[in-house]
């Protein structure tokens, strides 16, 4: 599962549309969507800190690769 992939699954877990996030972020919702789509392909690790806790989730849970 690729970053912005756990990014939109910790996301619709928490409940959150890309709006709500974008609004907990200060982004745009297109900002959002491109970021959970790959684009870019691999952001910042602040950026990434950023969303982790605007999700109220630690970074391990979006960085992290998935058991198998």
């Amino acid at each position: 599962m690729t970053l912005g992939a756990r990014i939109r699954a910790e996301r619709e877990r928490v409940g959150l549309t890309q709006m709500e996030l974008a609004d907990r972020l200060g982004w745009t919702r297109q900002r959002v969507w491109r970021l959970e789509h790959g684009d870019p392909p691999d952001p910042r690790e602040s950026t990434v800190a950023h969303v982790a806790d605007a999700l109220g989730v630690p970074v391990d849970a979006l960085v992290r690769p998935n058991p198998q």
